[in-house]
């Protein structure tokens, strides 16, 4: 059994993980506890959490890249304004 000291990111506690097997994860993993992995998730949900930009990368795409990426962004934006 491998024991890797981690800490949450959702509330800042250090906590062991255990892992008895490439595939078994212990409850929760990555965080402390299943209920921050809840929290977590929430935020996704909400939207708390964002890919920023620019993106790495984003200066070796093609001009119709850009221009589809910034037609998605702005349909989000809209999305979010008509919310």
């Amino acid at each position: 059994m491998k024991v890797v000291k981690l800490k949450c990111s959702v509330c800042g506690r250090e906590f062991e993980a255990k892992f008895s097997g490439p595939h078994d994860l212990p409850p929760g993993f990555p965080f402390c506890s299943p209920r921050c992995k809840l929290i977590d998730l929430g935020r996704w949900l909400n939207e708390e959490y964002r890919i920023s930009l620019p993106l790495p990368g984003a200066e070796s795409l093609s001009e119709g890249e850009r221009r589809l990426l910034g037609k998605a962004l702005t349909a989000e934006d809209e999305e979010d304004e008509a919310l």
